[in-house]
């Protein structure tokens, strides 16, 4: 039987979910998995808290390209201070394509119109050791969503802590991070 009503309720009610690409190779591989283990400058998109367990600069860039012409870049640096006791970093990510053809249902083939959607992210990122176990920090990101003629700018925060430890040999570690799923609901 077919249905004629159709409820569209949770469709277009959120945006910025380009935040949830990942970045870099080892992270996106473990399915974003990494919140205890990352001691590289990943640790900016994957858990602020570890940021501080970074030995020394890093920079990176990874950039990946998706169906439909689209393309995802994250790119980082961080810096240890303090002697490793504290960390800053500042990161960026964008997604979007470009002159796609807008179509109507009176002109399925084109209008003969473009439109184009750029998503961007900034964030700067803070991180403590507050012992040798224990680290946490935060990331605060500006987002901006364009959608042709259309956009936005939401702010939002990411948390996160890291404990390390030994048991006889061997190491444990055990994190919390938190990061808004969905950032930018219901515009």
């Amino acid at each position: 039987a077919a249905q004629t009503e159709q409820d569209n309720t949770g469709f277009g009610t959120s945006s910025a979910e380009f935040l949830l690409f990942g970045a870099g190779a080892r992270g996106t591989a473990l399915g974003g998995s990494v919140a205890a283990l990352t001691t590289d400058i990943t640790a900016l998109y994957y858990n602020p808290g570890d940021l501080a367990l970074m030995p020394r600069a890093s920079a990176m860039v990874s950039s990946y390209s998706y169906l439909a012409g689209t393309r995802y870049s994250w790119a980082g640096l961080g810096f240890p201070m303090s002697g490793g006791a504290r960390a800053l970093g500042v990161s960026i990510g964008t997604f979007g394509f470009g002159n796609q053809p807008v179509t109507t249902l009176e002109e399925p083939d084109g209008t003969g119109e473009t439109y184009s959607v750029s998503q961007t992210f900034v964030a700067g990122t803070y991180s403590q050791n507050f012992s040798d176990r224990f680290s946490a920090g935060f990331s605060a990101k500006l987002i901006s969503d364009k959608l042709d003629r259309t956009s936005a700018t939401a702010f939002a925060v990411d948390f996160g802590t890291n404990f390390h430890a030994s048991v006889g040999q061997r190491p444990i570690r055990g994190a919390l991070a938190m990061t808004p799923i969905s950032p930018i609901s219901e515009w």
